[in-house]
């Protein structure tokens, strides 16, 4: 399901929904959740309209449900050349997160990935068995090739969306009768992709963020995003990527984005399962910085915080998990899976008080 999704979009279940009449194309420009601030960077490139990037944009910012028009600027700004990008994406329903970041490194670019996986909950037991894994793998590319790439971003992220609501004839299967309306399609599973870009100082020059429900309702607020992944998941393709162990720099970023990323978004309401992937990568991919994160993690659920509240026994246990990795002292009161999380998680939060004077 989670390569499907990077490939062509999830696997999705087609609901009908008979709506209102609409007697004309409704026309809303839509602002979505991204932040561009490039026009205000030191070292951009402002640059012109060309066919080839059209039509390489258009390849992957279609419209699935037909909901959306897509219109390009004349010009448009680049990233400068010695700006990050991450790429974040996942499924709800499968057990996978992956990170994806290409990082400047003189005329190279160092290209990291990093795929989450875990086994789900055993039927019987409180939480899911405390089996977690991750695979990581590395490349380089030139300088010219990444350019390339993250002007193709750029030129995506530059694109107007315009919500597009078309009414068609429906019967009304009550009355029998024709009526004008819209039909929406809805899906069964969510999923979640990002876009970062990063300038040299690692101040965020874009961030284009998405989790929900893939339909024709959100399609628009997901376009630019899902773009991005597809584009990056093509342009990868061809790149061999060989299969790494995590460097302790690679682990200082991990440690940094996980505390970026908190910040920003994995409390709303629609990344919860998110948040939660990001607490057991922790354990694996993260250092021991992130040991006070994870105390503040677990001190909300302690406090019944209404951030994570609804999710706080499952958040417990993955961050009383990942401090036990981190730390090489088990304090945990077997069997695991079925741990007295307000007891376990009262005796970590002693530990990590300790460890964090």
């Amino acid at each position: 399901m989670y390569n499907t999704f990077l490939k062509h979009g999830l696997p999705f279940v087609k609901k009908p929904i008979l709506m209102s009449p609409f007697l004309v194309t409704l026309l809303i420009c839509i602002s979505c959740q991204t932040q561009n601030i490039s026009n205000n960077l030191n070292n951009n490139s402002l640059i012109p309209y060309t066919n080839v990037l059209r039509e390489s944009a258009a390849t992957y910012l279609k419209s699935r449900f037909h909901t959306f028009t897509v219109s390009y600027p004349d010009s448009f700004y680049d990233f400068p050349n010695d700006s990050t990008i991450e790429i974040g994406s996942g499924a709800g329903h499968s057990n996978l997160l992956r990170w994806y970041k290409f990082e400047p490194d003189g005329d190279t670019i160092k290209i990291l990935s990093i795929l989450f996986t875990y086994n789900p909950k055993i039927k019987g037991n409180k939480f899911p068995p405390d089996e977690v894994s991750i695979k990581c793998t590395q490349g380089i590319i030139s300088l010219s090739k990444y350019c390339e790439f993250k002007q193709l971003i750029a030129f995506i992220q530059s694109a107007k969306i315009v919500k597009s609501i078309k009414t068609e004839k429906h019967i009304d299967p009550v009355t029998g009768k024709v009526k004008m309306g819209a039909t929406t399609w809805t899906t069964s599973a969510n999923f979640w992709s990002n876009i970062q870009v990063l300038n040299k100082d690692g101040n965020e020059i874009l961030s284009d963020n998405f989790s929900g429900y893939e339909g024709s309702r959100t399609e628009p607020e997901y376009a630019k995003s899902n773009a991005c992944i597809k584009a990056a998941n093509d342009f990868l393709r061809d790149i061999k990527l060989i299969e790494c162990n995590l460097k302790d720099k690679d682990k200082i970023w991990a440690t940094s984005k996980f505390k970026r990323d908190y910040t920003k978004f994995l409390l709303g309401k629609d990344y919860w399962w998110i948040f939660q992937r990001y607490i057991l990568m922790s354990g694996i991919a993260c250092n021991i910085q992130i040991l006070p994160m994870l105390k503040t993690i677990l001190l909300q659920c302690e406090n019944n915080d209404p951030a994570v509240s609804k999710m706080k026994d499952n958040i417990s246990y993955y961050a009383i998990n990942a401090t036990t990795r981190l730390t090489g002292k088990d304090v945990r009161i077997p069997p695991i899976e079925n741990m007295d999380i307000p007891v376990v998680r009262k005796l970590v939060l002693d530990q990590l008080e300790e460890l964090t004077k």
